[in-house]
């Protein structure tokens, strides 16, 4: 049976933005809209030189009516343009013309045009304007719902997203979602990603960076939003969204590059893969929960080769994985045309790109990706360009796209602005504003206070939507600092690994040290820093000497997580000075904190010949078993018989294993009727694993698991009704012909307000 997750309640009505429509989007409105309401079929043309037509209706010869498509945004520029237009409309002679515009029209206005179309418009209900526009729409929302960036521009629309008050991406503003609308292009990716959210509420978008992952996530997450959906973007793991499910509440979940730069380096936890297994499952069986999730095309391909994740027999993901990247050329034209059109760049450089046909290389190029568009339509980024340039320097971004933010880096922002931006580099995707100006501050301790106290609230200034973005989190009132686009940190990455002062003068100032950690790496790796063989050791006699100074070093547990995450990057028996952080951290703690078991049976386990003799590992083990109270203290269980199999069986000769697991059984036995579907799964799980791994006779309580597992009702999907906008399986745009690209980019010129 097919589950549908729909959108109860939404209200298709507002005050709609006719300007977010590019031109040939507004014909295509226009068109569908008078059909709709004079019950008639309409030919439209190809845009461009259309010698007065772009739409017609013609029953013979005699019934010959010719519609116009006008999108300015005043009646003064409106009035220019018509005045062109009335020798190709005498010399068509149509029996009937009718102008429909964006632009609002006053009875006065409308009586100018009529005359100025004497004999041809006989009656100003055939002078359509914005305003009459919009109430049309407002009562076909057949038309609407087709032309999706109307709905989601929409007054009603944006106040329903800006205002969640779950939402804690304060970035989400009208403007920047209007701005979003304006220059996106729905394809093939957009309609499969919106199918598949309402039969599955679930998918993976992948694809290479910049290729409009995000763009596609956030635009399917308005509209989910405007419809009611409480919105909750995913951090670091999949607890945070485990914390704040609600069985019956409408909640969307957003979890952007949820394998992380870091994932290539070292797989999720056991606990962390089963998490978010299980919480994919509890969304896919609930009727009113949304679960979008992105990542990098290379790093699933490497998921997909050697982690469970991806493999798992009970859930196929691959069936829920769409690639965002494929763009026939027609829709690769039209996000350059948008991005050109609806972009401050002057008009004599797009003279430039049009008449020479530059965009026919652009659209081809193989490195053809919309960030770059969006980056070369930029009027900062292409202010120290000439406008005969602009043309050959757009493709030469597209041969060398990391030498788009070199020269603003370099040459137009403050040196302290500069040292901010590498500093948020090896921070984190989100940061707290307050540490990173601690983190400034302790950098220009170092530098001899090389700028004044004035310098990091006027670099955040220069620095602010243009390469940074700051908005104030819901939950904690902090404000966060993040990068406006994913390509400068991309950017700011391979420029630091060419320098190694940057790199030392790093790893000397920055307060944090797992986000440090986990931008470099000790071999080449897409998204890291590959740390230069010349400064390892000198780089580990800093992270010695800082060690205990580290924000995130506080106490033994978080240095045992720090370890863990140090092992990956070097290899800690070729030096003294990590061996001895180890030693002395490991003997420091002489009975584990049960939070933090994993990290340190991972490294007492891995650094078994330098430990071996410093801690007295069955004593350890012991009280590990010993102190076992939960279901997934299990798991640390079987990971010791695995791996210490000859202290397991002394330890189990002088232990009652089963008395600890019945314990367990009757400590968190009563949690069960809290718990779904998919946590229950993974309770027995563990307990099949106990019993084939441990010699454990688990089978009454995998039976008992089995009878609470049989009660839990399924959801009535019956009772669901679908309110789902109807699909829009761009009709319009596939399959164009080239002279189609060409027209369309022709009119670029003529047709900018």
């Amino acid at each position: 049976m097919v589950k549908l997750k729909g959108m109860e309640g939404v209200s298709l009505l507002g005050n709609y933005d006719l300007s977010v429509l590019s031109p040939d989007e507004f014909e295509l409105m226009c068109k569908d809209l008078l059909e709709v309401e004079r019950n008639i079929k309409l030919e439209n043309f190809k845009t461009g030189k259309d010698g007065g037509i772009d739409l017609r209706y013609s029953k013979n010869k005699k019934e010959n009516i010719i519609i116009q498509c006008k999108r300015y945004g005043n009646f003064q520029s409106l009035k220019g343009n018509l005045q062109k237009e009335v020798s190709k409309v005498r010399k068509l002679n149509p029996k009937k013309y009718i102008i429909m515009t964006s632009a609002g029209l006053s009875p006065a206005n409308k009586e100018y045009i009529q005359e100025l179309f004497k004999g041809y418009i006989r009656n100003t209900s055939d002078i359509i304007g914005g305003d009459e526009i919009k109430s049309l729409l407002g009562n076909h929302k057949q038309v609407e719902r087709k032309h999706y960036k109307l709905w989601l521009s929409s007054t009603n629309t944006l106040q329903s997203i800006v205002n969640n008050n779950i939402l804690n991406r304060s970035e989400f503003t009208e403007q920047q979602i209007k701005n979003k609308i304006r220059v996106y292009v729905q394809n093939e990716s957009f309609s499969k990603a919106q199918q598949m959210l309402k039969e599955e509420g679930f998918l993976i978008l992948s694809g290479g960076p910049g290729v409009g992952k995000t763009t596609l996530a956030e635009i399917l997450s308005y509209s989910y939003i405007a419809s009611g959906y409480d919105f909750f973007e995913i951090s670091e793991d999949i607890e945070e969204a485990e914390k704040v499910f609600i069985e019956s509440q409408k909640q969307i979940f957003y979890y952007d590059d949820f394998l992380g730069r870091n994932f290539l380096e070292r797989n999720l936890s056991k606990n962390e893969d089963r998490r978010l297994l299980n919480f994919v499952n509890k969304v896919v069986l609930s009727p009113n929960k949304i679960f979008i999730m992105t990542t990098r095309e290379y790093i699933l391909r490497q998921a997909q080769l050697k982690h469970d994740l991806l493999k798992d027999k009970r859930f196929d993901f691959n069936k829920y994985i769409i690639n965002v990247e494929n763009y026939n050329r027609f829709i690769r034209a039209k996000i350059l045309y948008n991005h050109v059109y609806f972009s401050e760049v002057p008009l004599s450089y797009v003279r430039k790109l049009v008449e020479g046909k530059a965009y026919q290389k652009i659209i081809q190029h193989k490195n053809y990706n919309p960030r770059i568009i969006n980056l070369m339509t930029n009027k900062m980024i292409i202010d120290d360009i000439s406008e005969e340039n602009y043309p050959k320097e757009f493709i030469n971004k597209l041969d060398y796209p990391n030498e788009i933010w070199e020269h603003v880096f370099e040459n137009q922002i403050e040196e302290a602005s500069q040292n901010i931006l590498l500093l948020l580099m090896v921070m984190g995707t989100k940061v707290d504003l307050l540490q990173l100006e601690n983190n400034f501050n302790n950098l220009n301790t170092i530098l001899n206070n090389k700028f004044n106290n004035r310098a990091f609230k006027n670099g955040i200034r220069e620095l602010e939507k243009t390469f940074i973005r700051i908005y104030k989190e819901s939950i904690t009132n902090n404000f966060i600092v993040t990068f406006q686009n994913p390509s400068i940190q991309d950017f700011l990455l391979k420029y630091s690994s060419k320098d190694n002062s940057i790199i030392e003068m790093i790893w000397n100032t920055t307060l944090y040290l797992k986000p440090l950690l986990k931008t470099f790496s000790g071999y080449r790796i897409q998204g890291k820093i590959k740390i230069p063989a010349i400064l390892k050791t000198r780089l580990v006699k800093i992270l010695a000497r800082r060690f205990d100074e580290y924000e995130d070093c506080g106490n033994n547990n978080l240095k045992l997580s720090q370890l863990r995450v140090i092992s990956d990057v070097f290899n800690i028996n070729e030096y003294e000075e990590l061996k001895t952080i180890l030693t002395t951290v490991i003997k420091e703690i002489t009975r584990p904190y049960l939070g933090n078991v994993t990290d340190y049976l991972f490294l007492i386990d891995k650094f078994k010949n330098i430990l071996f003799t410093e801690i007295d590992y069955k004593e350890c083990l012991f009280k590990i078993i010993d102190n076992s109270q939960l279901f997934s203290d299990l798991e640390h269980i079987i990971f010791i018989n695995n791996n210490f199999s000859e202290i397991y069986n002394e330890i189990m000769n002088e232990i009652n294993l089963g008395k600890i697991i019945d314990l367990i059984w009757e400590d968190n036995e009563s949690d069960f009727e809290n718990c779904d579907i998919g946590e229950l799964e993974a309770v027995l799980n563990t307990f099949e694993e106990v019993g084939s791994t441990l010699d454990i006779d688990t089978s009454d309580y995998i039976s008992r698991l089995e009878g609470v597992l049989s009660e839990v009702p399924e959801p009535d999907y019956e009772a669901i009704e679908d309110y789902y906008m109807d699909d829009y399986r761009e009709r319009f745009y596939e399959g164009r012909e080239d002279d189609e690209i060409e027209a369309l980019f022709d009119t670029l010129l003529e047709k900018i307000d």
